[in-house]
């Protein structure tokens, strides 16, 4: 269970969920109390939920001759659910505990993505932690957490997309006039899934004196996330199409005859279009999910250029695309972290405490908007009356108890069982708390 702490005290928790979870799901598990001292001092047993971004940034400062790099650092909270588990009469006795619970994750909340790797790094990443609250200015918590895989919301429907054709004037020595190029393309999707086949047909008309030379086809990923005021800026090319001349039908330059101007004749490249006889069909490379959040962004696109021997811009078309990490690609490899590694013990006999539906109340952070008024605290759920964990006996039935509903609580923030204002360095810093703890992770 990680060894047993200085206070006397060890604490694990344990998942009965297999692989990753879903925004609006539920997980169960149970947490585990082992007390090796007699009369450990707490008041209570919380589960808390909670999901943040992260983020590590590298820059470097001049002083003199000489630079020296450094690294900025920033946290903020997504999503926190802290519950009340179990209520102690300001003792724990000897023994050991498990307690069971199962708690419904808010539906809509972004996956995890990232990992914390190499010089700069931005991750969304959610954990579930069981925290043995102790009183007293020197008393210290003992706590322990497991990682969550949480999973993008699915997209309902297709929404394919519709953007208007780009026609770029083709010039010689940036002056001579030579015509125009036009270009159309379309997706039959833009929030697609990682790994699924995407299609994309386009379209080109070269009234121009100029040799189309090929049309890319390609999807960027951008991102771009901040630390303590420093930025980072990242633009990859994850996949990379080109059809070369000899496969494009049409696209012959064409000679002009004096100065007269070709009109564009859009009628027929929305007709080629829609015949859908110039498709790329590829699947759609593994990417992080599409996401806009407090301290990054990740977005994608779809660009679709054609390629001029002329030294001007060539045209091209940029669709925005959502991407979604689904469950056959999203964490391929990867282990959940835990705070500390869970060993039950081979002769483990412990009192098993009912069974508690946790209704903790959803907290979005804001430190601009300070902590709630007192009235809008919420009230921590407990076991059922009279129930207390040294009273249990080994063997006994347990029986399904519903904890007290919370309202939500948006835009603000809590403190529930510590009771203790939360300021904003706190809510920055999370979840580092606003007292001392035991096995700080």
């Amino acid at each position: 269970m990680g060894g047993v702490t200085s206070v006397g005290a060890a604490i694990a928790v344990q998942l009965d969920n297999v692989g990753a979870i879903i925004g609006g799901g539920q997980i169960s598990g149970r947490v585990f109390l082992s007390v090796e001292k007699d009369n450990v001092t707490a008041d209570s047993l919380n589960v808390k939920f909670f999901g943040r971004e992260a983020t590590r940034v590298q820059y470097t400062v001049q002083n003199g001759d000489n630079s020296e790099t450094r690294h900025a650092y920033d946290e903020r909270v997504i999503v926190c659910m802290d519950c009340v588990l179990a209520i102690f009469p300001k003792v724990v006795s000897r023994g050991r505990y498990e307690f069971p619970f199962a708690m419904k994750i808010p539906f809509g909340l972004p996956g995890k993505q990232g990992t914390r790797s190499g010089s700069e790094w931005f991750v969304t990443e959610y954990f579930l932690e069981a925290r043995l609250h102790r009183y007293g200015m020197f008393a210290w918590d003992v706590h322990n957490h497991q990682e969550i895989f949480l999973l993008d919301p699915p997209s309902p429907i297709k929404i394919p997309s519709f953007v208007p054709p780009v026609t770029k004037p083709i010039y010689f020595c940036c002056c001579i006039d030579k015509g125009t190029v036009t270009v159309l393309a379309n997706c039959d999707d833009t929030n697609i899934n990682s790994g699924e086949l995407f299609n994309v047909d386009y379209s080109v008309h070269n009234e121009s004196e100029a040799t189309v030379k090929a049309l890319e086809i390609r999807i960027d990923q951008t991102m771009r996330y901040s630390a303590d005021g420093h930025v980072n800026h990242v633009s990859s090319v994850m996949f990379q199409k080109r059809i070369d001349q000899s496969e494009l039908e049409g696209i012959d330059k064409m000679p002009r005859h004096g100065n007269g101007v070709v009109p564009v004749d859009y009628a027929t490249i929305f007709q080629q279009l829609m015949a859908q006889t110039k498709r790329a069909t590829f699947n759609f490379p593994n990417c992080r999910s599409s996401m806009r959040g407090q301290l990054g962004t990740v977005q994608h696109a779809l660009v679709v250029r054609v390629a001029t021997p002329f030294c001007v811009d060539d045209p091209e078309i940029h669709i925005p695309l959502t991407v979604i990490n689904g469950p056959q690609v999203a964490f391929q490899g990867m282990v959940p972290a835990v705070g500390a590694a869970y060993q039950r013990p081979a002769d483990w006999n412990a009192m098993v405490a009912p069974p508690v539906m946790l209704h903790g109340a959803i907290t979005a952070f804001d430190p601009s908007k300070g902590p709630p008024p007192p009235g809008m605290m919420p009230q921590p759920g407990m076991m059922q009356p009279g129930v207390q964990p040294g009273m249990m006996q080994p063997g006994m039935q347990p029986m399904p108890v519903m904890a007290q509903p919370q309202q939500p609580n948006y835009g603000a923030a809590n403190a529930v069982a510590q009771n203790v204002p939360v300021n904003c360095v706190d809510v920055r810093r999370f979840p580092s708390h606003n007292r001392k703890g035991a096995d700080v992770y």
